[in-house]
């Protein structure tokens, strides 16, 4: 079925979205009234301050700015929530970040974000009253020409709210807002809203504070133009009686500063608070069917969800849910381990394990090509350097508002020569969706589609252990049999992966080689050899060379940037496992528990000569006390104690039953350090 027309999308995370977008317009009319406490604060009279705050609260001016904000609100909800995505995306280079922060649909989004933030600042204003509620004042000068003059005050608190909205706008990018990170602790949603809302207010009191200190030397030094913009626009004069902002005397204006930070601070917590709720509806738990008895049902149960290609928030949903399900649900658990009728087969065990497997097989797959890259550059000669290219990293500039067709390919580029042959045909993937999920955005319309369903991906059944052939040898090759002459030697086995044990255990008997037709390549090698000279004189020249160099631990961070399905799949597959010795009574998780093994070994193998890695960082990332998540950045070493856990939590149940299973031997040794307790 197509990604546009899935029925979770339909059904579900739709009414998901306008539930979170609903309690924020509902949450709006509080909000308003402490703002308009605050904006009117009088402790020396309280009971004309309370007085004055509620008649102002039934006025109809009150009731209008209600009605824009939340229009203004809805508007913001509808932008970024067509930017949510569970996987999240890494600039490899300072201009690949540029690049996308230029891009169309980026520009459009801190469009709209300004104009919505004049547009809260202008009601904010309106609401609050005072002396700069009207956008023009009578000249109060003698010499000052009769008419309206601009009232400055009002001008510099509306242009502070389109700054807001601007600077966002600029952070929802580049602090990857936009990613929706699972909670690793399951709770409520009252719960957790409860727990981020002193956040919020804190985080955007702050927020609103350091952007008003930018905006004050901002208009301090460009202030006339806009100033005088709107002066010819609207005819107006300036009042000679009043300083002028753009000086100091006049920014040391302390109830416009406060007036104006206030503003800003309420434009930021209405934001805020639609953005977090959107985030806990989004990734609230799903319990899918396990089995059902209707057959319009059958697309809706979770073995055929997580065979298919859907969406990512609906396969990351779908994993969740078998991870929790194998944890904490026995009765769930049965129907899993149950045989299916007519017939007799474990079918949902089947399906279930199989797209658990494809996961880990195609991770490992994927950091063994990444671990080639350092050998394969080093046989053309000369060590790869910070500025090399890259093959495991994501291009920063990839927009999200692109064709969904253009947007689905792989994170991974496509594998060298040498890899690509070494993995062979099984295993080499021809189609974006064999590779990984792709980071396509949860709420749009177009999720996955055709284009999602070109290849066989990461959930097909048939995928799950097809394991990659040795490299094909021709004959009449000098690299085959003995070498006769003294001017040929022969390579020596690859840094890192041909004497792996992941690389013996991904491999095959070889298949018989096809000679491929000869064609003239003489023009495209020069061409690809003059354009490779001017990339390397281009990455020596200083502007070219800040632009295009690495940055720190981006390769890594892309590489696993979509491993929280992978930890899923494992504690599924552990907790599964772990429970089958006593509750499996037809013994269908014992016909896969080597594949099992040897995947979570192959894996754990994989991701140990990863971290060995040059530009692998060793430790994780300092989480700083936030409003906006950054765990995307520590997938790498979740991964790593989920892998490390999993193995234990099969081997501790199991015990020394496991030495009778069909493990590779590079993973005997290792299998019984698990058993031993000394891993």
């Amino acid at each position: 079925m197509g990604a546009t027309k899935h029925w979770f999308l339909q059904r579900e995370l739709r009414w998901r979205v306008a539930a979170a977008v609903a309690w924020a317009v509902l949450m709006l009319p509080a909000f308003t009234a402490a703002y308009l406490a605050l904006a009117r604060l009088d402790p020396l009279h309280p009971l004309l301050w309370v007085a004055d705050t509620l008649s102002e609260l039934a006025s109809s001016h009150v009731l209008f700015t209600l009605t824009l904000l939340s229009l203004m609100l809805l508007l913001v909800s509808a932008f970024d929530s067509r930017n949510y995505t569970v996987v999240a995306l890494v600039p490899c280079t300072p201009l690949g970040a540029l690049a996308g922060a230029v891009s169309p649909h980026r520009v459009l989004h801190c469009a709209a974000h300004t104009v919505a933030g004049l547009l809260a600042a202008w009601c904010a204003v309106l609401t609050a009253g005072g002396a700069y509620r009207a956008p023009s004042i009578t000249c109060g000068a003698q010499h000052s020409p009769v008419g309206e003059c601009l009232s400055e005050r009002h001008l510099f608190v509306l242009l502070f709210g389109g700054f807001v909205g601007a600077t966002y706008s600029f952070l929802y990018f580049h602090s990857h807002m936009y990613y929706v990170p699972f909670p690793a602790i399951q709770m409520y949603k009252y719960r957790r809203f409860r727990a981020l809302l002193p956040r919020i207010l804190t985080h955007s009191a702050a927020q609103s504070l350091r952007l008003l200190r930018y905006y004050c030397l901002l208009y301090f030094l460009l202030g006339k133009w806009p100033r005088g913009w709107v002066m010819a626009a609207f005819d107006l004069h300036l009042d000679s009686s009043v300083s002028r902002l753009d000086s100091v005397s006049g920014l040391l204006d302390v109830p416009l500063l406060y007036e104006t930070w206030l503003a800003g601070a309420f434009v930021l917590l209405t934001w805020y608070l639609s953005w977090a709720l959107l985030r806990i509806f989004s990734t609230e738990p799903h319990v899918f069917f396990v089995e059902s008895s209707f057959p319009e049902e059958a697309e809706m149960c979770l073995p055929a969800v997580l065979a298919s290609n859907p969406p990512s928030i609906v396969k990351h949903l779908a994993l969740q849910d078998l991870s929790i399900l194998a944890q904490y649900s026995p009765g769930r658990r049965q129907q899993i381990f149950s045989l299916s009728q007519p017939g007799g087969r474990p079918h949902t065990w089947t399906m279930v394990s199989s797209t658990c497997l494809s996961l880990l097989t195609e991770l490992a797959h994927r950091l063994v090509a990444r671990q080639d890259l350092p050998t394969n550059q080093l046989s053309k000669g000369g060590l790869p350097g910070p500025d090399a290219p890259d093959q495991a990293c994501l291009p920063g500039c990839t927009p999200l508002h692109m064709p969904h067709a253009a947007r689905m390919r792989p994170l991974v580029q496509p594998l060298p020569p040498s890899v690509a042959g070494r993995l062979g045909p099984a295993q080499a993937p021809s189609t974006p969706a064999d590779l990984r999920l792709p980071p396509s955005p949860p709420f749009t319309p177009d999720l996955g589609g055709a284009d999602m369903g070109a290849g066989g991906g990461v959930g097909q059944v048939g995928a799950v252990m097809e394991l990659p052939l040795r490299p094909q040898l021709d004959l009449g090759s000098p690299w085959h049999g003995a070498v006769q002459s003294p001017h040929l030697m022969r390579r020596g086995p690859r840094l890192w992966s041909s004497t792996s044990p992941v690389s013996s255990l991904l491999a095959t008997p070889p298949l018989p080689s096809q000679s491929p037709p000869q064609q003239n390549t003489a023009a495209p090698d020069w061409l690809g050899q003059k354009w490779d000279q001017v990339k390397n004189y281009g990455s020596k020249v200083w502007p070219v060379s800040y632009f295009v160099h690495k940055l720190p631990e981006s390769s890594s961070q892309a590489l696993f940037a979509d491993c929280q399905a992978h930890i899923w799949a494992l504690e599924a597959l552990s907790h599964l496992v772990a429970a089958s010795i006593t509750e499996d009574r037809f013994g269908v998780v014992q016909t896969r528990l080597s594949e099992i093994l040897n995947a979570m070994l192959a894996l754990q193998d994989a991701v140990d000569r990863h971290f060995k890695l040059p530009q692998a960082p060793n430790r994780p990332a300092r989480q700083a006390h936030s409003l906006v998540d950054s765990s995307h950045k520590n997938l790498r070493f979740a991964l790593r104690a989920a892998l490390k856990t999993a193995v234990y939590r099969v081997a501790s149940t199991f015990g020394e039953h496991l030495n009778s299973v069909q493990v590779a031997p590079e993973y005997r040794r290792r299998l019984q350090m698990f058993l031993d307790y000394k891993e």
